[in-house]
């Protein structure tokens, strides 16, 4: 069929655009717009700002920025600019967790419900460009003489792969986070000050995880409170052993929560996985709705 006389979401050379589009706004989304934040009145930190470099894959509009807090580096994407380097900073903290700084002055950045409607948006471009790219693709295939049932077997063959693909990548994404990411803490963030001690009383293996961390139940000493840690803050090898430091942070609203302090540090890639996981588990289980709702249609058309 004549490209020309397609609308345009049936037209492969627009919607393969529009979905490198919408994977890339979500880049520019996650990565480049500020949260504003809730910043605390006083200023408990100067910083030196020392170097800043544009980053261009978000087009030149975020910087990399380090700044020297308390003799030890930071690094800034938001808040600080070029303009910056060489001056000091007064710095305040952000919420109770993860203590991250920010510049005391007056701050502006994208509201929460701006940030979740583009955060969406684009996720939902993203699943519907990739299920329309999949089925115009099969639409444009050439002309073969096959028989009905041999293109019924050959969609059933490709639901069953993008089927068999869904939980590997899912679940890789769901392991990553709670393995190497979840309780965990980047390399340049200050971890909150320890309030209390903790002993590990008993440990078992998370089966979630296939056994690669472990839940504990650990007793907080001031308080002979008991609660429950997971992702192995505590291990085995903890149970009986001397106390760990702990902090009670805020870390769901409005709940707060007793962890491990410091953290251990979280691997740079580790959030960039979890996320491209996500993805690729939401474009396939799409595709599969996709080619199975596809498979149909030309049921009933041959019927």
């Amino acid at each position: 069929m004549d490209d020309v006389k397609r609308p345009w979401h049936r037209r492969r050379r627009l919607v393969a655009p529009l979905l490198l589009l919408c994977l890339y706004g979500l880049v520019f989304v996650l990565g480049g717009l500020d949260d504003p934040g809730k910043d605390r009145s006083e200023p408990e930190a100067v910083a030196k700002v020392d170097a800043c470099d544009r980053q261009w894959q978000f087009l030149g509009l975020v910087t990399d920025c380090r700044a020297t807090i308390d003799g030890r580096t930071h690094r800034f994407r938001h808040g600080i600019g070029p303009d910056d380097v060489g001056h000091e900073l007064e710095m305040t903290r952000v919420d109770d967790y993860p203590l991250a700084y920010r510049p005391a002055r007056e701050h502006t950045g994208v509201p929460d419900w701006l940030f979740a409607f583009l955060t969406l948006s684009f996720v939902v471009g993203i699943v519907l460009s990739a299920v329309r790219l999949a089925v115009v693709t099969y639409e444009l295939r050439p002309p073969r003489v096959v028989s009905l049932e041999g293109k019924a077997l050959r969609l059933r063959l490709f639901e069953r792969i993008a089927c068999a693909l869904l939980v590997p990548v899912a679940y890789s994404a769901f392991f990553v986070n709670g393995v190497l990411s979840e309780h965990k803490r980047p390399a340049d963030v200050r971890p909150p000050e320890a309030t209390d001690q903790a002993r590990a009383t008993r440990c078992e293996p998370d089966w979630w995880y296939l056994g690669a961390v472990e839940s504990c139940q650990v007793m907080i000493l001031s308080t002979r409170e008991i609660v429950e840690l997971h992702h192995s803050q505590f291990t085995s090898a903890d149970v009986g052993g001397p106390p760990k430091s702990v902090a009670q942070v805020r870390i769901r609203r409005p709940a707060k929560e007793w962890q491990v302090t410091p953290l251990p540090i979280r691997p740079g890639w580790a959030e960039a996985f979890v996320a491209s996981g996500i993805i690729a588990a939401v474009v396939l289980l799409c595709t599969w709705i996709g080619l199975r709702l596809t498979r149909k249609g030309k049921a009933k058309e041959a019927a």
